[in-house]
């Protein structure tokens, strides 16, 4: 069993510091219970809180206007860890904008129930302006831009310059941008977006994700000048890891 289980091993494998851990819940929990649970009380909700304190100390000299969120491979929490993320600033009173920059397979505009028909593509395409594409998340305090319709090149819409452009405005806009990318493997896509945001948040699903896989995406990020901030492992289960 070559699978990633502890923050001791992230460490050692990609230098990183693990800046919090999600417990691991029943497997057949949907996204939208766990995006819910904002109590302040609640273990899941005190974890993420946890990073986004860790987050913020980890960017306190550049600071943290743009956040990529993204994995190793798919089906490891990214897209669920960048709305709890979104709620967790928004609950510091800042304006946050949360971007679903994944135009593989998007997920967010599903789990939050909007309207998908134009978003990040049709922008990126030059159909239409930014303002026009962003509305209401239903998560207090956090706007969203959804992906729109799927595109046939996203690696070439991302590397051109309305992408660019598009964050410059929206970090000027907005407190915060977090922005939930595709896995690293086998796409370009996450290491174009990690070139230009100020931070990327690497999530890894202890007890699935293997060793050399998430050695094999940092050295993508490192390739492309990322600025990895840390790394957060979700579903962690520490009775099985021995941390408990």
């Amino acid at each position: 069993d070559d699978t990633v289980k502890t923050p001791d091993q992230v460490l050692a494998d990609t230098g990183l510091s693990t800046l919090g851990a999600i417990a691991n819940i029943k497997a057949e929990t949907p996204p939208q219970m766990l995006i819910s649970r904002t109590a302040p009380r609640d273990p899941i909700s005190e974890a993420y809180r946890v990073i986004r304190t860790n987050l913020s100390f980890s960017a306190i000299d550049q600071g943290l206007s743009s956040l990529l969120v993204t994995s190793s491979s798919p089906g490891e929490g990214k897209s669920t860890t960048s709305a709890c993320l979104a709620i967790n600033f928004a609950q510091l009173g800042l304006k946050v904008l949360l971007i679903d920059a994944d135009l593989r397979n998007p997920s967010l505009h599903r789990t939050l129930s909007l309207d998908n028909s134009a978003g990040l593509s049709n922008y990126l395409a030059g159909a239409v302006d930014a303002g026009e594409i962003v509305k209401d998340s239903g998560l207090a305090g956090v706007t969203i831009m959804t992906t729109g319709p799927l595109p046939p090149n996203p690696a070439e819409l991302l590397s051109g310059p309305r992408f660019a452009s598009l964050l410059a405005s929206a970090e000027e806009a907005f407190d915060v941008v977090i922005i939930d990318g595709p896995p690293v493997m086998g796409l370009a896509d996450s290491p174009i977006i990690s070139s230009v945001v100020a931070g990327t948040l690497l999530v890894v699903e202890a007890g699935q994700t293997r060793r050399g896989v998430v050695r094999d995406a940092m050295k993508r990020l490192e390739f492309a000048r990322a600025r990895v901030v840390g790394a957060l492992l979700n579903k962690f289960d520490a009775h099985h890891s021995g941390y408990a």
